[in-house]
């Protein structure tokens, strides 16, 4: 059977994310469940989880031949995509089931119920393979088991984690069951042989390394929970570390910059002006990353040179009120060893939001960015707050190699071109490995208060600082 193919099967949503759309054929549309409002479906629809065009023309291949693949079934009327009368029958023995251990269990009930689960699902593994009729047998005869997606959907909404991770995890777990060929499966129907199998598909594929972590990853998170249900067999929970990965270093196409990026370019003062005046954006969602926190993170990476992470990571104990016009600022987490420091900080845009930050904690131990939750391949709170800043600056246009580690680019090339200040002074400031002899071996550390002309260094463009006022006022905040 011929379909009509289009040369993209692309959609991009108004927020810059693409989707693989694919039409339906009409003549199988009724083998689709109708929509919310009773409405047979005319396409495929499905988030590439990627803002970038060239990777949402590599990951689209796999939908596609998926999209093949179920429409040739159901022309043939081998397969439908809504469940059969054996597998709503076998539902309705799992109700029943469910009842009777509810009720107390009547053992000649129950061995009624499971021969009529056999006989059905012999049925079923007629109509759509052992594979399908093994998981609705075994659901059927035990209530308290729960599928791979079942498992998914109990977890997700109680998860804490935002609407897009949410999808992202749905998609992650939706591909690993198309490697494995199935529609569902019980979490311990897989092993690590599969796991392997899984991993060693990915590495021979296009994917960054950095996708391929962000799978690994959401894998992880998501056997976790499934360990904690007992859903898995004892020493399955971490089916999804360990494993060596390969590929093109870049970045992600869940969004974000890659933390550090070498490639970043510092910002032009008009873009600086921007990402530090533009107010929030107006609409009906509420958010939780907004322009506000983004003019925040900005003037504290323009006036210290931090990483965002490091940023990210602050808590109040870390904002040591040193004298009036002084704080010392303890960066504890870090990428490198030397990133570990504590440094003065004397511009009185960082000083506003560091202190009203600091103020605004009920305890000591509470991070001052408490909108930045955790997450990625290494659980870093500045993960999620990354991709935002990404689809902030593409919606406002500051591209070509701008992203949050500019500002660290900016703060290098002002101390640069300030000729009295020591290139040492400098790298300890800012968490560079020195390479003296004295540094290396002998010297325990800068004072941070010695450090304090390297914090009143920093002044930009009067445009610039005007900027960095209105960022850290709390404006809209």
């Amino acid at each position: 059977m011929a379909f009509r193919k289009s040369p993209a099967y692309l959609w991009q949503h108004p927020s810059g994310l693409w989707y693989f759309k694919r039409p339906i054929p009409p003549e199988i549309q009724q083998h689709f469940p109708t929509n919310a409002k009773g409405r047979l479906p005319t396409h495929i629809v499905e988030s590439l989880g990627t803002h970038n065009r060239a990777e949402a023309e590599r990951l689209k291949r796999p939908h596609a031949s998926a999209a093949d693949a179920l429409f040739r079934r159901l022309a043939s009327g081998a397969v439908s995509s809504q469940p059969t009368s054996t597998q709503r029958r076998l539902a309705e023995i799992r109700s029943a089931m469910d009842e009777v251990h509810r009720e107390g269990a009547d053992e000649d009930a129950v061995f009624a119920l499971q021969d009529m689960a056999q006989d059905l699902a012999e049925r079923l593994e007629l109509e759509q393979g052992p594979e399908a009729a093994e998981l609705a047998y075994r659901t059927a005869i035990d209530p308290t088991k729960r599928t791979l997606k079942e498992h998914l959907s109990e977890w997700l909404p109680t998860s804490g984690l935002t609407k897009q991770t949410q999808q992202d995890h749905r998609r992650v777990a939706g591909e690993l069951l198309a490697f494995l060929g199935l529609e569902d499966c019980l979490p311990d129907s897989i092993g690590e042989g599969h796991a392997v199998s899984y991993v060693e598909m990915l590495n021979a594929g296009t994917l960054s390394l950095a996708t391929k972590k962000v799978r690994m990853s959401k894998l992880g998170a998501f056997w976790t929970y499934l360990g904690s249900k007992r859903a898995v067999k004892r020493g399955m929970v971490n089916l999804w570390t360990g494993h060596h990965l390969t590929g093109p270093a870049g970045k992600s196409k869940f969004g974000g910059e890659e933390e550090g990026d070498e490639d970043a370019r510092p910002l032009t003062d008009a873009e600086a002006v921007l990402l530090l005046t533009e107010p929030d954006v107006v609409d009906r969602r509420k958010r939780t990353y907004t322009r506000s926190l983004f003019r925040e993170l900005y003037a504290i990476g323009l006036t210290t040179g931090m990483r965002l992470n490091e940023i990210c990571s602050l808590r109040a104990a870390d904002v040591e009120r040193f004298r009036q016009g002084l704080i010392i600022l303890h960066v504890r987490k870090s990428k490198t060893e030397a990133g570990v420091r504590s440094i003065p900080v004397t511009h009185p845009a960082a000083l506003r939001v560091l202190l009203t930050r600091a103020e605004a904690q009920a305890t000591t131990g509470e991070r001052l960015f408490v909108e930045c939750v955790e997450g990625g391949p290494d659980n870093k709170p500045s993960w999620h707050v990354s991709k935002a800043m990404g689809r902030d600056r593409e919606r406002l246009k500051v591209g070509g190699g701008a992203v949050f580690h500019s500002t660290r680019k900016n703060f290098a090339t002002l101390m640069e071109n300030d000729t009295t200040i020591n290139s040492d002074h400098v790298k300890r400031y800012v968490g560079h490995v020195l390479d003296s002899v004295l540094a290396k071996h002998y010297s325990a550390g800068m004072r941070p208060e010695n450090l304090v002309h390297i914090a009143d260094a920093v002044r930009y463009s009067p445009d610039i600082e005007q900027a960095l006022t209105y960022a850290g006022s709390g404006a809209e905040s």
